[in-house]
This record gives C-alpha cells, structure tokens and sequence, in this order.
C-alpha cells in the first residue's frame, strides 16, 4: 500500500554489515507494505532529490512501468539515476562501513524508535546538496557553471526524471 506521505531524514552511526543492518531493520517493521529505504547519504543531494524520486516511482507503479517489484527499490532505483537495481545499489547503497545514511519512509513508523533501534542519530545536514556531491553523482563541471547558484539543486532532479527516458 502506497501513501501519500513520505519521510526523509538524514542521519550518521556505523553500518558495519549491511546484510546485518538491514535484517535487523526488517525486524524493527512491523508490516510488510511498510516503504523503508536506506542509502548513502553522500549520494543524496537534498530532501526534493529524494521526493522527486518518490514520485517518479509512485507514477511508475501506477502506470505499471515500474522496473522493481517494491516502492522501496524504485525509490532507489530513480535516486540514484540509474534504471537496473544492481548499478542503483552499486551507485547510491549502503555499504560496510557506511557512517552517512538517509532514511527514507512512508511514515508509518515511529522514526526516532527506528533510528535508536539501529543506533543512529538524526542528522539532516548529510543530506545537504553540495557541489562536491554532484560531482561525485556524475553532474559535470559545465553543468554546474551553466545554472545560477540557487538552482543548483535543479540538476539532479534532471537525472531522476531521466530514468523514465532511460527504461
């Protein structure tokens, strides 16, 4: 089940296994249709990269074009600019050793549970667009010049609508 309202946070702790992090997430869940998502957060470039994803993906489920089978893999799959799950994990998934995370939910969960469960601390500055994280998303040096300072932001919501053109 989908939902209007989607969760976005920042925050930092140590992913030592992810394969462990995520069991023990999955745990937390109390339903299954519960979207939770994590990636690293040094390849988030702000709250509205992360919501235009999600409503990319939400169209795509309703328009049956979606290339995962969970809400959850969409969002990451449109995130990260990417259109096969395995380079959308490789790209913008967490790692071991991942310190940066953004926690991505429909809200139907108590999030600051969540977060101490996992042992993480809320922290929205890592999700802060840079010109440092476009670079390292693959947005170039010319695309950078080429927009005004305030709209900086704009070129990555040109890579997440992309990936509708890429399928």
């Amino acid at each position: 089940m989908m939902t209007t309202e989607i969760m976005i946070i920042g925050c930092t702790g140590k992913v030592d296994s992810v394969d462990d992090f995520i069991k023990k997430a999955r745990k937390f869940l109390a339903k299954d249709d519960t979207l939770l998502q994590f990636m690293d957060a040094d390849k988030v470039l702000g709250r509205e990269h992360v919501f235009s994803a999600w409503d990319h993906a939400k169209r795509a489920f309703e328009r049956e074009s979606n290339v995962s089978s969970t809400m959850a893999m969409e969002v990451l799959i449109y995130t990260s600019g990417e259109t096969h799950i395995a380079n959308a994990l490789k790209k913008i998934g967490i790692k071991d050793g991942c310190e940066r995370l953004a926690v991505i939910s429909d809200g139907d969960l108590d999030i600051d549970e969540l977060l101490g469960y996992l042992n993480l601390k809320r922290d929205d500055e890592v999700l802060i667009c840079t010109e440092s994280k476009l670079r390292e998303f693959g947005i170039g040096e010319n695309e950078i010049s080429a927009v005004d300072k305030d709209k900086i932001d704009d070129l990555i919501l040109e890579k997440v609508a992309m990936v509708d053109v890429k399928k």
